[in-house]
């Protein structure tokens, strides 16, 4: 039999990963590509037609694999026989797989490993490459669930860097700002997967408006626009979004627009400012009647804070270009 007419190895053509894997592997493949995670997340998820509960999952995989890169990475190269030959798509689902494995999220290792190896058989190449590559995802993942935790535990203290996964210039930044306990505080903190929360937009009616087309949601006595979700949500699908009723915004994505609280006829200049929830969040606390300079370096995102600003009503002055020569 010719290898042109040579069937698949029957383990190529066993049910697919699940859907929020898929995506969240995805969105780590635009990423390589220099994507946004946050861009490349919609794009993936508009592309598969995922629900709500494996967008979230999805998410929580994609942006923790992305946030700690370095330390997964660290963990697959300390195990891999030539790490330096793992293909690309490969190393992405390592780097998936490993932080499934490392993150806790109860999700039991060897599940894990085997939804690894399947996302591996299906990444595109010549026919018996999905086994090979499965094999090997397997093997790496394994020996990452036996030994990767007591590994982790036994970086040096001073390595915080490498423990959670910061570039050395930034940790060494913070160290020299902070002090190394509250630095190593700060890291941590910021690694800690995203909560589900909107922003009621002021600036387009009442917040009764919108209640009914949200799941259960909890209030911030000390946020009075915030809403934390307690189940996933469409929330690019709902008319509130749409309308410009409501913004994905962390609380504490929330705490700085609240903190400068800006008033009727002030000037804020707001820099780095795509996607728009800190500059619509301006607008909104300042009544629409505060001055918004919103700067925004790259034109994709400039036109896209834009379209955000008009969608929420929000008027702002967008400049696009490098914050340091405005």
């Amino acid at each position: 039999m010719s290898s042109r007419s040579r069937p698949r190895d029957p383990r190529e053509q066993r049910a697919q990963a699940s859907p929020a894997r898929r995506t969240a592997l995805g969105v780590l493949r635009r990423v390589d590509e220099g994507a946004y995670a946050d861009r490349a997340l919609t794009a993936e998820c508009a592309r598969a037609r995922v629900d709500p509960r494996e967008r979230q999952q999805a998410q929580r995989l994609a942006y923790g694999a992305v946030q700690m890169r370095r330390l997964l990475d660290w963990l697959i190269d300390g195990v891999a026989e030539k790490p330096d030959r793992i293909e690309p798509g490969v190393r992405d689902v390592l780097r998936l797989g490993a932080y499934e494995i490392i993150s806790s999220d109860g999700t039991p290792d060897f599940a894990a490993v085997n939804e690894a190896a399947t996302l591996a058989r299906s990444l595109p190449g010549p026919r018996g490459k999905g086994s090979a590559r499965a094999g090997l995802v397997n093997a790496v993942l394994r020996r990452i669930a036996a030994d990767g935790a007591a590994r982790i535990k036994a970086i040096d203290p001073a390595d915080i860097a490498l423990r959670h996964s910061f570039p050395d210039w930034i940790a060494r930044g913070l160290v020299e700002s902070l002090g190394p306990a509250d630095a190593e505080a700060v890291m941590a903190a910021a690694n800690m997967a995203p909560e589900s929360a909107v922003r009621w937009n002021t600036l387009r009616g009442s917040r009764e408006e919108i209640e009914a087309e949200l799941p259960p949601w909890l209030p911030d006595p000390l946020i009075p626009e915030a809403m934390v979700l307690q189940s996933p949500f469409a929330l690019e699908d709902s008319a509130a979004w749409a309308e410009g009723r409501v913004m994905a915004q962390s609380r504490a994505s929330m705490i700085p627009a609240r903190a400068l609280m800006p008033q009727a006829g002030e000037r804020v200049l707001d820099l780095c400012a795509a996607p728009g929830a800190k500059a619509t969040q301006l607008a909104a606390l300042a009544g629409g009647e505060a001055e918004i300079v919103a700067v925004e370096l790259h034109p994709a995102r400039a036109r896209a804070l834009r379209d955000t600003a008009d969608r929420m009503g929000a008027e702002m002055t967008v400049v696009e270009g490098d914050g340091r020569e405005v």
